[in-house]
């Protein structure tokens, strides 16, 4: 799934938005097979080997299909 300069954008800064302001987050995931939704703040963003850390465990910031605030 490819995304474009606005969605990659608007992702980027909901992460940021996480990682600073301690805001929860869920995170879509791509998977081949399942749904994968991560729930949590993130913790790290290291941009430099394209990963970001939410509750302890790294994932590939190109895997991410979309990123919305929790209520």
């Amino acid at each position: 799934m490819e995304l474009d300069d606005q969605e990659l954008e608007a992702i980027g800064r909901r992460l940021t938005e996480s990682h600073q302001l301690r805001v929860l987050v869920t995170v879509k995931m791509y998977h081949p097979t399942e749904e994968l939704q991560i729930v949590g703040m993130v913790d790290r963003i290291d941009r430099q080997r394209g990963r970001f850390m939410v509750n302890g465990d790294w994932y590939a910031l190109g895997d991410i299909e979309g990123v919305v605030d929790v209520d």
